[in-house]
């Protein structure tokens, strides 16, 4: 039996497409599963050229298969066949048979049907587009983090808010290459745990503290990342940028944390309208009274007394209303400041001038120690309003026979002026509400002096006004030192 004899007979036996073809091309014989699935028999197809028969002819790497210049011994090439609308695949595979004595060279071949891989193959690269697609666009950052935790993969979204060139420089990397030690301290302590228990963590709120002191935040879902027989072998991460959320949250709470402030600004204020209007006036319509219906009884000297009563308690009211007119003009921010350099020294020794009565009437010296040619840029009209109310309430609280010092101190950067007293000083529990209106008082001093409880606070906003601070150093029964600066550079 001749060899092409038994290929006959294997080709025909074989379980896939098979035929032979002359060392040129041309099909000599095919089997019946050829003819089935080709739909032609071999009289039809017999001695025709198989890379034409196949429509491939006009594909030059196909036509130089079957070539004489071609020495493979193998002849491999996949085939998409379309036959009634349906889309099918071959794998040929075809070898080079020598032939004995006289005959001719031949091929034998077998065309394997490869659809199924073909198609999962076709899907594998649409998922995998798909997939592409979704990590070069989708606005969250996706991430995939072996059992190491390092990266495997992100998306360019990540790659973009990481600042690095493309996805593919993550690779390799971890989240101690990225953020602060603490943070990708937890973030790592979270990804060994979901290896560990197969547990996923979901919808968790991460503060991100970047190694370039940025601050971010997200919210991220993570879960198990398993291989095709389920096991464990990393972590895949989805985060969702929320910074914008947070400020906007932190920026709202911030709000109402102002509003309630506000209003419990507004209620003192109207607390303090009422209270210290209430006073005077009950004391003023006393005085009025005892004028209407007594005066005929009083002597010229008690009527002198107690209209002077009633002189100070109107000036009294007087001072409360100006105190009160002035910080809703600070709120209102309709006062205007209006810096200019001016001589410090000068402006103290005027209003020390305008109060000595006040202190020569509590037998209190007030020594200066201001150098004479100190200039600071300042708004006179508020930091005289400060030195002012410094200096009263340094008289009222300060015993007869007492002593008060205004000095001013030239720091590097700031102008240091304080009013130091030896009077009965201010208990601890209420140095920390001194300048706060939430927590407004005003205590009478050593001779019974009515304040306001204003002046302390029109001074904080003052003073801040030209980017200073005022503090206050004090002990009891030895007095206080209050401290104001006033930077050189306003």
């Amino acid at each position: 039996m001749s060899q092409q004899t038994l290929d006959t007979t294997f080709i025909e036996s074989a379980p896939c497409v098979a035929c032979t073809l002359s060392s040129e091309g041309k099909i000599l014989t095919v089997n019946n599963l050829f003819n089935k699935y080709f739909e032609k028999n071999i009289e039809a197809i017999r001695g025709k050229d198989f890379i034409s028969f196949l429509n491939l002819d006009t594909d030059p790497d196909k036509v130089k298969l079957f070539s004489p210049a071609n020495d493979k011994k193998e002849i491999k090439f996949e085939y998409k066949h379309k036959s009634n609308s349906l889309l099918s695949w071959l794998e040929w595979n075809f070898k080079k048979i020598n032939g004995s004595g006289n005959s001719e060279d031949y091929l034998i071949g077998f065309g394997w049907d490869i659809t199924e891989k073909k198609e999962k193959e076709t899907q594998l690269l649409k998922d995998q587009f798909f997939f592409n697609l979704l990590m070069d666009n989708i606005t969250d950052q996706i991430y995939f983090k072996d059992e190491k935790s390092r990266f495997l993969k992100i998306s360019r979204t990540l790659a973009k808010k990481q600042r690095i060139n493309s996805p593919e420089d993550a690779i390799g990397k971890t989240d101690f290459d990225l953020f602060t030690k603490e943070h990708a301290q937890q973030a790592f302590n979270d990804e060994m745990e979901i290896i560990k228990t197969g547990k996923l963590l979901e919808n968790i709120e991460e503060q991100e503290t970047w190694t370039n002191g940025r601050i971010t935040w997200v919210s991220t879902t993570k879960v198990p990342y398993r291989d095709d027989k389920g096991k464990i072998i990393g972590t895949f991460g989805v985060s969702r940028d929320i910074t914008s959320r947070k400020l906007a949250q932190d920026s709202l709470k911030k709000s109402e944390e102002k509003l309630r402030e506000l209003n419990a600004v507004k209620d003192k204020f109207f607390s303090i309208v009422a209270h210290d209007l209430k006073s005077p006036f009950n004391g003023l319509f006393g005085l009025v009274d005892i004028l209407i219906n007594d005066i005929d009884n009083l002597s010229k000297d008690q009527v002198k007394q107690t209209l002077s009563l009633l002189f100070s308690e109107m000036k009294q009211v007087y001072q409360l209303l100006e105190d009160l007119l002035e910080w809703g003009r600070i709120q209102r921010n309709a006062i205007q400041y209006e810096p200019e350099v001016k001589n410090i020294s000068a402006i103290i020794k005027n209003i020390v001038d305008l109060y000595a009565v006040n202190a020569r009437n509590k037998n209190i010296s007030i020594l200066l120690n201001i150098p004479e040619e100190e200039v600071i840029k300042i708004d006179v009209k508020m930091i005289s309003t400060v030195i002012r109310n410094l200096l009263t309430n340094a008289i009222k609280f300060t015993h007869a026979g007492g002593n008060i010092q205004i000095k001013a101190e030239d720091k590097e950067k700031e102008i240091k002026i304080s009013v130091v007293d030896n009077g009965v000083g201010i208990p601890a529990n209420r140095i920390h509400n001194l300048f706060d209106l939430t927590e407004y008082f005003s205590t009478k001093g050593t001779a019974q002096e009515s304040g306001t409880g204003l002046g302390l606070i029109l001074c904080k906003e003052f003073v801040e006004k030209h980017g200073g601070k005022i503090s206050v150093e004090t002990e009891i029964n030895k007095g206080s030192t209050f401290s104001f600066t006033i930077p050189k550079n306003m």
